[in-house]
Formats: structure tokens, C-alpha cells, sequence
């Protein structure tokens, strides 16, 4: 599993698939997407949990930022988990189901 944080996914997707090319991970754990609902992304045999920010226009200001997504291989076993409204606090969440007899913990 690795964690990133993005600061904007949508310009930063050339990095994402070099490092996943290259350390092949079975979990990716996003923070600061940017994302909004009208945005697609995707990534080969992963699929892709999210959570994007409500974007509010101010008078003076537009708010940007925010975001969080889970990647997780196809092939892994897995149940995406509703978020509950946390009073300002930002998460995706997935329960891996390992398969038995499968040691997660490699030394």
C-alpha cells in the first residue's frame, strides 16, 4: 500500500502511472485530488474509489483542493465502505478481504 499526496490528480496523472508501472503497489491511498464530479479518471486493472470536495464558489474566492481516492487492484478482494458524514473531515474507505491462508504481513 503507498499513500500520496496528489495536489491536483488530473495534472499529476503522468507520475501516478510511472510509479505504478514501476512498484506495481495493490493499494493506493490519495489525498488532495482536486477532483470534482464532472471529472473522469482511471487507471488499468485498478479500480477507484472517491470522495471529492464540495467546491464552493465564495463572492471573492473559489475554494480548490481537497479530495480523497482509494486505487485498488482488480484481482484484490474488496468491499467499498459508504463514508458517514465526519463534520469536516475527508475519507474514502475500503475493507480488503483477504483470502485464507494468505500471509498479508511479508518480512
Amino acid at each position: 500500500m503507498v499513500t500520496w499526496n496528489a495536489n491536483g490528480l488530473r495534472s499529476r496523472m503522468w507520475e501516478l502511472r510511472d510509479f505504478v508501472n514501476k512498484y506495481n503497489p495493490d493499494v493506493i491511498s490519495l489525498q488532495e485530488t482536486w477532483l470534482r464530479p464532472s471529472h473522469t479518471i482511471a487507471l488499468a486493472n485498478y479500480k477507484m474509489y472517491r470522495n471529492d470536495r464540495n467546491h464552493t464558489m465564495h463572492i471573492y474566492t473559489a475554494r480548490t483542493g481537497g479530495g480523497t481516492a482509494i486505487m485498488i487492484k482488480k484481482s484484490m478482494k474488496h468491499t467499498h465502505i459508504p463514508t458517514p458524514n465526519l463534520n469536516g473531515v475527508e475519507a474514502t474507505m475500503v475493507a480488503l478481504t483477504p483470502e485464507r491462508g494468505v500471509c498479508v504481513n511479508k518480512h
